[in-house]
């Protein structure tokens, strides 16, 4: 429950920002965790005494054809 004169802020991200982001990084869940990596910067930059809660789930299945040439070399 929210106190008097509390507003809640949200970042909602698309998956048409998640495909743009795909294409510069090679993963998905790379993308994603790009993505929350940004906000947390732009929350301590311009909220730092603002508490929130963040909550990120990674749900994509992780199959050899997603892993980086990196990981895949090593096997």
């Amino acid at each position: 429950q929210l106190l008097p004169g509390e507003r809640v802020r949200h970042r909602v991200i698309s998956e048409r920002q998640i495909a743009a982001l795909i294409k510069t990084i090679q993963t998905d869940s790379t993308a994603i965790a790009s993505h929350a990596i940004d906000f947390l910067k732009e929350h301590a930059r311009d909220h730092a005494a603002d508490p929130f809660y963040f909550y990120l789930a990674f749900t994509s299945p992780h199959f050899p054809l997603q892993a980086t040439k990196e990981d895949i070399d090593i096997y």
